[in-house]
């Protein structure tokens, strides 16, 4: 019994990354400015702006911001005094512009905001956003990261497959709407390539809306994109481990692993429940026993076989205040999310 045992929990060896990618929402959630020199860029997208304060912080924190079409009109409406109005101008309002009022449009235009009419339907204002923060900010892919692109084809190709060669190709844009350019757009200044991109409105609405968020993501592994809305927030976890910090203030107490178009198999810690182990029971003689198993050194993730919702930290294991920290390996891109607790 006691070699069976032995052989029962004898762990087998976890798959090692050698990339470990870090990921701390902290500093552009919290209402305390943070030393932190990470660099954002800020996406609007045509949602709803529920709390003003949110959107100032983001704003502040990030050095370049931009519209989405129909997302002018959000961040135009949400202010009624004009001082303020003129506080938050956006560098870019991006995209196929069918949603953007053109009162709207003519008075940020007047504001020497760049407006930029992209008029190919085969992707979406948000992925013509992210295009145009590639040129601005190269990005500095990984090998890892090159590898996930590879895989991502595959399943980006169950949600829009005419949109797969879009990070492969510049988008063309049609014209530049600036009343003192001239049509000539005007440099901003680059940051650091390894900008963070907000998008805020990218979890509320309609759920094709969401699940093209969700796809972006796919499309620009290279990026790391922050999904935000008014309850949540979800990152896209390549093939790898992962490192999160999680302010328990600002986020929490739920979080969930979830596999998109594929079976990944998942390790953690720092969870409540973690994936890898398994429980079981054994009936001897002498005591009824219950001992851990590590049948598999990862849990398959998968639609149809387990998920990871309404998951939660495991508070217990927090050292630094009420700062969690959680450790994610997966072979293939989950999306993590979490509640938002910072209202």
């Amino acid at each position: 019994m006691s070699s069976f045992l032995s052989t029962l929990t004898r762990p087998a060896p976890p798959q090692q990354y050698h990339n470990v990618e870090t990921w701390d929402a902290t500093p552009f959630l919290s209402p305390v400015q943070s030393s932190a020199s990470q660099q954002y860029a800020l996406i609007l997208l045509n949602q709803p702006i529920p709390d003003v304060t949110v959107l100032k912080r983001l704003w502040e924190r990030s050095c370049t911001r931009i519209c989405a079409d129909g997302g002018a009109n959000r961040l135009y409406e949400c202010f009624s005094e004009e001082e303020e109005r003129t506080r938050f101008l956006p560098d870019y309002i991006i995209g196929d512009l069918d949603s953007l009022q053109p009162s709207i449009r003519s008075y940020y235009a007047s504001h020497k905001v760049q407006i930029h009419h992209h008029t190919d339907q085969d992707s979406t204002d948000l992925t013509k956003c992210l295009q145009t923060l590639d040129s601005l900010y190269p990005p500095t892919p990984s090998s890892s990261a090159v590898a996930s692109l590879i895989k991502s084809h595959d399943i980006a190709r169950l949600f829009v497959p005419h949109c797969l060669p879009l990070p492969l190709r510049a988008n063309k844009v049609d014209f530049v709407d600036n009343d003192s350019s001239g049509g000539e757009e005007h440099d901003i200044e680059k940051e650091p390539p390894e900008i963070e991109i907000l998008v805020w409105g990218a979890l509320g609405g309609r759920f094709d809306h969401v699940m093209s968020a969700i796809h972006s993501c796919y499309l620009f592994p290279a990026r790391k994109i922050w999904l935000l809305g008014e309850d949540s927030i979800a990152v896209l976890l390549k093939t790898g481990t992962h490192d999160i910090s999680v302010s328990t203030h600002l986020q929490g107490p739920t979080c969930g692993l979830i596999p998109i178009g594929g079976t990944a198999k998942c390790t953690t810690s720092g969870l409540k429940w973690n994936l890898g182990m398994q429980s079981a029971w054994v009936n001897s003689k002498v005591q009824l026993t219950s001992f851990t198993i590590c049948v598999d050194p990862s849990m398959p993730l998968s639609f149809g076989g387990l998920i990871s919702t309404s998951n939660a930290f495991d508070t217990s294991a927090t050292k630094q205040g009420d700062i969690a920290h959680v450790r994610v390996e997966t072979d293939m891109a989950v999306l993590w999310t979490t509640e938002l607790s910072y209202k």
